[in-house]
């Protein structure tokens, strides 16, 4: 492998951050696959690693793009993807460096496991049967696992078998091997091997799950780590192209189904349901580094949504229409045929349903498993009822709240806004009484908008409500195509703007102004006032999202810069810095500044933004085959709480 080639997959767009694994589709090109080679082998070595389960779709997507590379980098590859029982080469910390004992086998599972080394578990026999307890502690988790995942009672998730690894490992049952795997922050991961899109696979668990602390005890990690890499090698059967989200949201979702007692997956949610985070679509999966890296993981919330609407076999109907879908395959499009199954509706209904019931999760009926533990989601700025109009921009699969104000003067309260012609979205008023969000009764008045247009909800008795929401919907998941320069649709509803989204009310019975008929009034466009500087109104969160949206060589960047782009969803101050990212050159220190720049959005939008290098950065430079920088975007709005966007690139020339 050529080492320090251009992980510019990072170069996708995403709110304030680039997907690192849009989809796991079989890369299109040799320098594609030579990014999933670098990117698979980052991850192994800990570099990156924030929840320690980057490491399947990884590997899934070396295993698809592994034909297209070059004899070196294939012989590299099958390394990377190498059992630890395949002998040394050049990542020996993925192999046993010592000959493993005979591993114990179960009537589905086989342990691998070594008696030495730092990858050998506890070797305490209590019961001096010459198989360490831990051994037999994995394979009997592993077991009840299997029972759940494929057993068909009213209980258990009944997903087909895993596909036979033809006597890999020793036979055909599904090998594990214990590893020491928390010094790298990783819980587990499993691995493809054979075949394409459907493809048997192995798994590796660590040693003791000792080092990760957190409110989880060892055995609750191996638990939950044994639900999720198996459902992963069940997935792999069905079809391991599939886009990343819908392989993480549904193994993070079928944890919950294993052992509902651990609950490992409300650790995700309080990022997902940050105002950013709701702003990143369903569909991305987000990089480390980000505040909304852990959303893939946290949208397991849209599988236990649609499992409570109908039930958990939902699930494993999606993944069989995956099954029969062409590469790349389209995670909304599967769920879509499930859900048509199932209920009869769409993947667009049941999104807009989600987001509506998100707004007040907590409170008793919700729908959601353990929702007193889940956070509160976070809103947007408010509407005053009466008060002047907004506009907001969302992306596909994406929802924003915004808080409105209780007026017990009025007898109604109307939400109106116009999404775009052809825009699949909703709106919605959700009403919750009482202060405490984990409390009280909802009252949700949803409009669902199958090709946009104009939408209203009412609201009666605003006045009996703690807490009302407006809630915007865009739902539309309509693309051009796969993109696989971007390793991710070419998404045709994104940067939809809802305008003329105001709160109108009607007065009470006996107030002044009062006896016209309630809810009639609509704002009319003529009268919309803008947002900025209006007595009461709270500025929307900043949202901003960097796009670099092609490779850029080094005798560019020597030339004319680093050039990106970023839009804002508001007026926005943005400095920017390039340093030096890898080791020292002649001239140039590590971390050294070799660029900056400084410059403002005046307004919601877009602006190509260009980092010129310094004289004697170019001057050091000229000539080398690669270099590695860090952007660092400091993004500050005109009031509230300003952002900071890092990303590091390897330029070749």
């Amino acid at each position: 492998m050529r080492l320090g080639r251009s992980l510019l997959l990072l170069a996708l767009v995403l709110l304030a951050a680039i997907p690192a694994t849009a989809s796991a589709a079989k890369p299109a090109t040799r320098a594609q696959a030579e990014e999933a080679l670098e990117e698979a082998q980052q991850v192994l070595d800990g570099q990156g690693v924030r929840t320690g389960r980057e490491v399947t779709p990884a590997l899934a997507r070396l295993a698809a793009g592994k034909p297209l590379l070059d004899s070196s980098d294939r012989r590299e590859a099958n390394q990377v993807l190498a059992r630890p029982t395949d002998g040394s080469g050049p990542r020996d910390e993925q192999k046993y460096t010592t000959a493993e004992e005979t591993p114990f086998c179960t009537t589905n599972f086989c342990i691998h496991y070594v008696a030495s080394t730092d990858d050998a578990p506890s070797l305490t026999d209590a019961d001096a049967d010459s198989v360490p307890d831990y051994v037999e502690l994995m394979a009997q988790e592993f077991e009840y696992v299997r029972s759940v995942e494929n057993g068909d009672g009213t209980d258990q998730m009944g997903w087909r078998p895993p596909p036979s690894d033809y006597g890999r490992g020793g036979d055909d049952r599904t090998d594990v091997y214990i590893k020491q795997l928390g010094g790298r922050r990783i819980y587990g991961y499993s691995a493809p091997e054979g075949g394409y899109q459907s493809s048997y696979a192995y798994m590796v668990m660590d040693d003791d799950y000792a080092e990760f602390g957190g409110p989880n005890a060892p055995r609750d990690l191996l638990q939950v780590t044994a639900a999720h890499e198996y459902n992963h090698i069940l997935q792999f059967g069905y079809n391991r192209l599939q886009d990343t989200w819908m392989l993480e949201s549904s193994a993070t979702w079928a944890e919950e189904q294993v052992y509902p007692a651990v609950s490992n997956y409300v650790g995700y949610l309080p990022r997902w349901a940050e105002a950013e985070c709701t702003a990143a679509p369903l569909t991305a999966s987000n990089p480390s580094g980000t505040r909304c890296d852990q959303k893939i993981y946290g949208s397991s919330v849209w599988n236990h949504w649609l499992t409570s609407r109908s039930d958990k076999s939902v699930i494993r109907r999606a993944w069989e229409a995956a099954s029969i879908q062409s590469n790349p395959p389209f995670a909304p499009g599967a769920y879509e045929t499930a859900i048509a199954q199932q209920s009869g509706t769409s993947f667009a209904d049941e999104f807009n349903r989600l987001a509506a019931s998100v707004a007040e999760w907590r409170a008793p009926g919700s729908g959601f498993p353990d929702a007193g533990s889940y956070p509160d989601v976070g809103r947007s700025g408010a509407l005053v009822t009466d008060g002047p109009a907004r506009s907001e921009t969302l992306d596909h699969t994406t929802f924003r709240f915004i808080g409105v104000t209780p007026d017990s003067s009025k007898s109604q309260v109307r939400l109106h806004a116009d999404l775009p012609s052809g825009t699949k979205g909703a709106i919605a008023l959700v009403g919750r009484t009482g202060p405490d969000p984990a409390a009280g009764t909802v009252a949700t008045k949803l409009q669902q908008l199958p090709s946009g247009g104009s939408g209203d909800v009412t609201l009666d008795n605003p006045g009996a409500y703690g807490r009302i929401t407006a809630v915007l919907v865009n739902s539309d998941v309509s693309n051009n195509g796969y993109d696989y320069g971007a390793r991710d649709w070419a998404w045709r509803r994104d940067d939809q703007t809802f305008s003329n989204v105001a709160v109108a009310g009607s007065p009470a019975p006996g107030a002044a102004g009062g006896g016209g008929a309630p809810g009639t009034a609509s704002p009319s466009p003529a009268t919309v006032a803008p947002l900025t500087g209006v007595p009461g109104v709270t500025a929307p969160a900043l949202a901003s999202r960097l796009a670099l949206k092609s490779a850029q060589r080094l005798s560019g960047v020597l030339a004319r810069g680093v050039s990106f782009r970023l839009r804002c969803n508001r007026a926005c101050r943005v400095k920017g810095r390039l340093r030096l990212a890898g080791p020292g050159i002649r001239g140039l220190k590590r971390n050294q500044t070799i660029g900056t720049v400084s410059t403002r959005l005046s307004k919601a939008g877009v602006k190509t933004i260009r980092i010129k290098l310094t004289r004697k950065a170019r001057a050091a430079l000229r000539g080398k085959r690669r270099v590695k920088v860090k952007l660092s975007l400091g993004v500050t709005p005109s009031s509230g709480k300003p952002k900071t966007i890092t990303r590091t690139l390897t330029l070749r020339r």
